[in-house]
């Protein structure tokens, strides 16, 4: 799970780096100038590549799981001040609870 999530950051992250449309269109929604949303994009494939890594490199693994689950939390909190309807917000909020019990599984196993 940790590897399909990973994988699923990652190429979100990149298509926020190479400028895709819906990612450019997004970020005036959010009124976040795009050379900003493209740190996002950094982040995601930063936790994605640790959350793939997280079942050989347990501690990478909880700590990528830390920093996507805040990054997502505020991807929802995003959408709401955007006053997005409540489904646009849902992808972020079900990827953030993924990753939040996948790093409470490495913890506890």
């Amino acid at each position: 799970m940790s590897l399909l999530l990973g994988i699923c950051y990652i190429g979100g992250g990149l298509a926020k780096l190479g400028g895709v449309g819906v990612m450019r269109a997004d970020a005036e929604r959010f009124k976040i100038p795009y050379s900003k949303y493209r740190l996002i994009g950094v982040a995601e494939v930063a936790g994605g590549i640790g959350l793939a890594a997280g079942p050989w490199l347990s501690l990478l693994g909880v700590a990528a799981a830390a920093g996507l689950a805040l990054l997502m939390a505020g991807a929802v909190l995003t959408h709401v001040r955007a006053q997005d309807p409540p489904g646009r917000a849902v992808p972020a909020g079900i990827f953030g609870l993924s990753v939040l019990t996948i790093g409470l599984l490495h913890v506890v196993s």
